[in-house]
Protein backbone atom coordinates (compact mmCIF):
# COMPACT_ATOMS: atom_id res chain seq x y z
CA UNK A 1 0.00 0.00 0.00
CA UNK A 2 1.26 3.49 -1.00
CA UNK A 3 1.55 6.03 1.70
CA UNK A 4 2.35 10.12 1.59
CA UNK A 5 5.64 10.06 0.38
CA UNK A 6 7.68 12.86 2.34
CA UNK A 7 10.55 12.61 0.20
CA UNK A 8 8.32 13.45 -2.87
CA UNK A 9 6.64 16.52 -4.27
CA UNK A 10 3.15 17.53 -3.61
CA UNK A 11 2.41 16.50 -7.39
CA UNK A 12 3.75 13.31 -7.48
CA UNK A 13 1.87 12.50 -4.01
CA UNK A 14 -0.86 13.91 -5.27
CA UNK A 15 -1.32 12.36 -8.53
CA UNK A 16 -0.14 8.84 -6.74
CA UNK A 17 -2.81 8.58 -4.53
CA UNK A 18 -2.95 4.95 -1.93
CA UNK A 19 -4.58 1.84 -3.54
CA UNK A 20 -7.53 0.97 -1.87
CA UNK A 21 -7.01 -1.92 0.97
CA UNK A 22 -9.56 -4.71 1.25
CA UNK A 23 -13.33 -4.34 1.99
CA UNK A 24 -13.69 -5.16 6.02
CA UNK A 25 -17.06 -5.02 7.18
CA UNK A 26 -16.96 -3.47 10.93
CA UNK A 27 -19.43 -4.88 13.36
CA UNK A 28 -21.95 -2.72 14.37
CA UNK A 29 -21.32 -0.05 17.09
CA UNK A 30 -23.85 -0.15 19.89
CA UNK A 31 -25.90 3.08 20.41
CA UNK A 32 -27.68 6.00 19.53
CA UNK A 33 -25.25 8.83 18.22
CA UNK A 34 -25.90 11.98 17.20
CA UNK A 35 -23.77 15.28 15.66
CA UNK A 36 -25.26 18.86 15.72
CA UNK A 37 -28.56 17.13 16.16
CA UNK A 38 -28.20 14.70 12.93
CA UNK A 39 -28.56 10.74 13.91
CA UNK A 40 -25.18 9.11 12.79
CA UNK A 41 -24.78 5.33 12.78
CA UNK A 42 -21.51 5.58 14.35
CA UNK A 43 -19.18 7.80 16.30
CA UNK A 44 -16.15 7.43 13.94
CA UNK A 45 -16.03 9.78 11.22
CA UNK A 46 -12.82 9.25 8.54
CA UNK A 47 -10.67 11.97 8.53
CA UNK A 48 -10.04 14.22 5.59
CA UNK A 49 -6.20 12.90 3.60
CA UNK A 50 -3.40 14.97 3.27
CA UNK A 51 -4.35 16.00 -0.26
CA UNK A 52 -7.17 18.08 -2.03
CA UNK A 53 -7.72 14.68 -4.19
CA UNK A 54 -10.68 12.79 -3.64
CA UNK A 55 -8.68 9.62 -4.27
CA UNK A 56 -7.03 10.04 -1.28
CA UNK A 57 -10.24 10.05 0.87
CA UNK A 58 -11.29 6.83 -0.51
Amino acid sequence: MNAYRIDRTYEWNYDNAPDLPPAVRAEEIPGRWDFCGLPMASPLGVPAGPLLNSRWIL
